[in-house]
């Protein structure tokens, strides 16, 4: 009734970002200005990629509850196509959130990750305290902490808690430097 039309954007995936993107500059009439925006994320993109794949943990984490993030979600397509490997992807799990898993202590227990990533929601500072019980020695992820050579690691929420857009090639370089 307004005469205001919806756009629907897919951002789950580097690919469905940059696509959406597009589709966003179409409608706005400046396509080709962000086809070359696109052109210059996907190059930095792809300079990117680790030399060997680093076993890795990505968690995203709230007050109340752990998921695992799986590569159904923007940061782990991203994570998977920097070469960074999921040590929980053939954990299954119940995937209520498009991109991210409920899996068990045990199975979180049972990763062998040399790098653990954590994207929060909520107090960075709060979850970082509740992770560190559940790595504790006297956590239920203790071996988690015991494999993590790479270290654990809260990333930054202003980057990392939204898909970043054109800004990809940002997430990358710190998710890179901490290979």
């Amino acid at each position: 009734p307004l005469g205001a039309e919806l756009l629907l954007l897919d951002s789950s995936s580097v690919a469905a970002t940059f696509e959406g993107l597009q589709k966003l500059a179409a409608q706005a009439g400046v396509a080709a200005e962000m086809q070359r925006e696109i052109d210059a994320s996907r190059a930095a993109l792809a300079q990117l990629a680790l030399d060997a794949p680093v076993p890795t943990l990505a968690l995203f984490g709230t007050a109340a509850r752990w998921l695992v993030v799986t590569e159904r979600s923007w940061l782990g397509d991203l994570l998977g196509a920097l070469r960074f490997d999921s040590v929980s992807k053939h954990a299954g799990g119940a995937e209520r959130i498009r991109g991210y898993a409920e899996i068990s202590d045990e199975q979180i227990a049972t990763t062998r990750p040399a790098l653990v990533l954590v994207v929060t929601h909520g107090d960075p500072r709060a979850i970082r305290t509740t992770l560190d019980a559940k790595i504790g020695a006297q956590g239920a992820w203790s071996g988690v902490a015991q494999s993590a050579v790479e270290g654990v690691h809260v990333l930054d929420p202003g980057l990392f808690t939204v898909n970043p857009g054109l800004a990809l090639p940002d997430a990358a370089r710190a998710l890179v430097a901490l290979a």
